[in-house]
């Protein structure tokens, strides 16, 4: 509540007055002076990124152009290899094509075998099972390969040397072997050293996760990334790394374009920012001489008095700021004391329960029990609200959604929170002083209208994917029980005409007999397999529209939702496993468990897994503890990409999707929230880790509460069949 204030008197309000003119001047000094010195590092360190940018964009072309040649000089060689060309012609070509390249040092060719038909170096190609000669032969779509650097004998003794090779086949995908060349990696990093002149930092040419190539100048490898003491990122090529020595780099990175291989130039920053620090200097020298001299002429006790006319004068600010919000914001707000009485309550309150914003007096100082909010709760929201109540008086806040009578009459849903007031700093100590409780709702019927058509929407749209994919599904067994039967409805008239022209013989007979009983076979299995696919389609369809509980073993109903799944799971390379207690029994919103599973796996085959990735999504479930009542822990896991950590805590807000435009709406993990806290009366949790997949843990109770309170369940259903009396008269296969 507003306090009292006190007006400064006037030569407070003088020395109030310099001792803020004295500070203004130190910041306004030191302001200038700081933004001089930042606008001046800032065009010092760009100038220094555009340079570095610049020597990194000329090695990366030099690069590219110097890959390029070799690349030719290699597809000319594989050519000639595909035509037979002998082991002289080879060489002879080899050293014609490469007059202006004085980097190749060396040919090797391998035959399909692995052995080396042709060489001038020592070079080992088939050593290992990730050696070029096993990469080759078993990727038939691989390009052009960068070896790491290697020792090899020829001539002119041991030489490092960096292998390049690619594929030779027959022109239809038949392997045939390898041809590599030698690149002498002196020479190699010479023709770098040509370029630009590296005179404080460093240059290197590495492979992706791989060693370096080239080092101007030479020295020691690159720090692994777990060495590396912070960063700063400046552009998207370039950034600023911590050393672990406490010294700084400047690093500037180009990726070659269409290949593994990465150029990175670095600079100590130091030596970047040379002139800028030399300013840097004099700038702070002027700065301290400029608050010295300024803070002399303002006195202390004018200091003081400033601060205190501001202190005063935001807490003003502060409260008129919290009395608009309060009178202002479309949330009801109510304050009351301990024992329940109102103290104050804004303008929206008043609407809730009819009232105008001229009516508080019929609710401040009454309380709650006699107030129009306690009438116009529906069902058990008196009960709730007098447990919040009781809650927030020994310091525990609750969140609430209660049905009350709106002023029109008709139901209407609030989310309801009452929570402790404390004084500020009284929970430092073992005790906290509540001064007041804080009650706060807001109108939500809407968005419980919103969710129940979207999860409507969502059951229809499950149900039609399902019908499409059971009816592609038992087109198959279908139509080979009907070819089967035409097939044996042909074979039939054919005996018959053999049987009316008294040709008949013993062996028509025998082979008639023989092909019947395999027509009947095919039949039989295939209106089988059609038949057990109807019988899962009918219960997962029972289960996702009606909405009911009833008694299941968790494992056979998963792989029955699985089963329903398999039109749109056969499309990929993934593959589910679960793992399930066969005998773990669960009463509960079977249909709600159902949707649950479904949108995970559609959610999983759309984000988890990149392109043409094949990936693993495993079920787990699980009994927590060994009562018979107990609580069921449910893990839906994949390996794939997994989902930033930036990104987490907005997976569950509705409408939010990294795929618009490409089969996401942004409520499939929504409503799985939703329908796992509300259906199921259960608990979801998710776990992700960039690179290693996604794990959503659901807890629930394995009988639903409202089921325990029910008379006794039917028996456990097994399969489908339970739902089969409900919607068929007869099976379609027999049992």
């Amino acid at each position: 509540m507003p306090g009292r204030h006190h007006r400064p008197r006037e030569s407070w309000i003088s020395r109030g007055g310099i001792a803020a003119l004295g500070a203004a001047v130190i910041l306004m000094i030191d302001g200038l002076l700081a933004f001089g010195l930042l606008r001046d590092r800032s065009y010092q360190l760009d100038s220094a990124v555009e340079r570095l940018e610049a020597e990194a964009r000329a090695f990366e072309i030099h690069t590219r152009r110097s890959l390029a040649a070799y690349d030719e000089l290699l597809l000319a060689l594989r050519d000639r290899v595909r035509m037979g060309a002998s082991p002289s012609g080879l060489i002879t070509l080899m050293l014609d094509l490469t007059r202006h390249m004085p980097q190749v040092v060396g040919l090797v060719v391998t035959d399909a075998a692995g052995a080396v038909t042709v060489a001038t170096l020592d070079v080992p190609l088939t050593d290992g099972a990730s050696s070029p000669f096993a990469v080759h032969r078993d990727d038939e779509g691989q390009g052009l390969l960068i070896g790491g650097p290697v020792l090899s004998q020829g001539g002119e003794g041991d030489r490092p040397i960096v292998p390049l090779s690619r594929r030779v086949d027959d022109g239809r995908g038949r392997f045939l072997g390898v041809v590599a060349l030698a690149l002498d990696l002196e020479r190699l990093t010479a023709s770098y050293g040509e370029l630009i002149d590296i005179r404080h930092g460093r240059m290197t040419v590495a492979l992706d996760d791989g060693p370096a190539l080239v080092s101007i100048p030479p020295g020691p490898p690159e720090l692994p990334d777990s060495a590396i003491v912070g960063g700063e990122v400046l552009t998207a090529r370039s950034f600023i790394r911590g050393l672990p020595d406490g010294s700084r780099q400047l690093v500037s990175e180009q990726r070659v374009t269409g290949l593994p291989v990465t150029i990175s130039v670095t600079e100590p920053l130091e030596v970047a920012l040379r002139p800028w620090l030399d300013h840097r200097r004099g700038a702070i020298l002027l700065g301290i001489a400029a608050t010295v001299t300024v803070a002399g002429l303002t006195a202390l006790l004018g200091l003081q008095a400033a601060g205190r006319e501001r202190a005063l004068r935001r807490l003003a600010e502060s409260e008129a700021q919290t009395n608009a919000i309060f009178d202002q914001t479309f949330q009801f707000i109510a304050l009351l004391d301990l024992d329940g009485r109102v103290r104050r309550v804004n303008d929206a309150a008043l609407l809730l329960i009819g009232l105008g914003p001229r009516d508080g007096a019929a609710v401040v100082g009454h309380t709650l029990h006699d107030t129009p909010f306690w009438t116009a709760a529906r069902g058990d929201g008196r009960a709730v609200v007098q447990a919040a109540l009781a809650a927030a008086a020994e310091g525990r806040t609750s969140r609430h959604d209660i049905r009350m009578t709106g002023p029109d009459g008709d139901e209407m849903v609030v989310d309801l929170t009452v929570k402790p007031v404390l004084r500020p700093g009284s929970g430092a100590g073992d005790e906290t002083e509540i001064l007041m409780l804080l009650m706060e709702g807001r109108d939500i019927t809407e968005q419980h209208r919103t969710r129940d058509t979207l999860l409507r929407q969502e059951k229809a749209a499950a149900l039609g994917g399902l019908v499409a994919g059971i009816a592609h599904e038992v087109n198959t067994p279908v139509g080979i029980a009907l070819t089967s039967a035409s097939h044996l409805a042909k074979e039939v008239a054919d005996l018959r005409r053999l049987y009316e022209a008294r040709t008949l013989k013993a062996a028509d007979l025998e082979e008639f007999l023989g092909m019947a009983e395999e027509a009947a076979r095919l039949t039989m299995g295939n209106c089988e397999r059609a038949g057990h696919l109807i019988q899962s389609f009918k219960q997962v369809a029972v289960d996702q529209t009606g909405g009911e509980r009833r008694r299941f073993h968790l494992k056979d109903y998963i792989d029955e939702v699985l089963l329903s799944l398999r039109p749109r799971l056969k499309r990929t390379p993934h593959t589910v496993t679960v793992a399930c207690p066969e005998t773990l029994e669960l009463d509960t919103d079977a249909g709600a468990l159902s949707h649950v599973l479904t949108n995970l796996v559609m959610n999983a085959l759309l984000h988890a897994f990149d392109d043409g990735r094949a990936g693993t999504i495993r079920i787990t479930a699980r009994r927590l503890d060994g009562a018979d009542d107990g609580t069921v822990e449910l893990v839906f896991a994949d390996d794939g990409k997994g989902i930033p950590p930036g990104l987490l805590p907005r997976v569950f807000d509705p409408f939010f999707t990294t795929k618009r435009g490409a089969g996401g709406s942004g409520l499939g993990l929504h409503i799985v929230q939703t329908v796992v806290t509300a259906a199921l009366a259960g608990a979801l949790e998710l776990s992700s880790t960039p690179g290693q997949g996604t794990a959503f843990i659901l807890r629930f109770p394995r009988i639903h509460p409202d089921s325990a309170r029910e008379s006794p369940s039917q028996p456990p259903t097994q399969g489908a069949h339970a739902a089969d009396a409900a919607l068929a008269p007869a099976p379609l296969a027999p049992a």
